[in-house]
């Protein structure tokens, strides 16, 4: 049953029917936005079912239960909002770092030979100024975000500028200014 206040889920990720506009509807509104999903459902599995039943012209009461559950949203209906991209862009930036470091160590621990530092930075090195400048940068600002993303989730940890909405998409904005200056200035080194 829905209430006027609706925790949101993990992330920060508010479902598109809990948004506030749908605070005013009442349960029954909701409930008859899936009756038409839901009747599809019924008729197909109660066909599937019956077909399937041999000599069963009913279902039991389990199936019948089943069928008159709703069916469980899915990311489609959900509103994405900064915080939740911001965690999940966190969290890829963390795993491909750590991901390419372990691939690189047990790479070289596998084949030192293969894997030998010199010919790669000598392989680098011949490439053109502009392609050296931008390779840096597509490593340089995920890291960047990364880290001045941490620093953002450390102060918030320590309730620094969370005081309302507008605060919360300035400090986005500057997370990601400063990730794109630094990222820009360490791919210009």
């Amino acid at each position: 049953m829905l209430s006027k206040t609706v925790p949101r889920g993990h992330l920060g990720i508010r479902p598109v029917f809990m948004r506030r506009a749908a605070f005013t509807s009442t349960r029954s509104q909701s409930v008859q936005s899936i009756q038409p999903l839901n009747k599809y459902l019924n008729q197909h599995y109660s066909a599937s079912a019956s077909a399937s039943a041999t000599g069963k012209s009913k279902l039991t009461a389990l199936e019948q239960q089943r069928l008159r559950r709703p069916v469980s949203p899915h990311l489609t209906i959900y509103k994405w909002e900064y915080q939740s991209l911001a965690s999940i862009l966190q969290r890829f930036s963390g795993m491909a770092f750590s991901g390419g470091l372990y691939a690189f160590a047990t790479a070289y621990l596998i084949a030192p030979s293969f894997v030998d530092v010199d010919s790669i930075a000598s392989a680098v090195a011949a490439l053109p100024d502009m392609l050296k400048t931008g390779g840096k940068f597509l490593v340089a600002w995920p890291f960047a975000y990364h880290a001045m993303n941490g620093v953002k989730q450390l102060a918030w940890d320590r309730v620094i500028g969370l005081r309302d909405r507008k605060m919360i998409r300035a400090v986005a904005r500057g997370v990601a200014g400063v990730s794109f200056v630094g990222a820009l200035g360490l791919a210009l080194l």
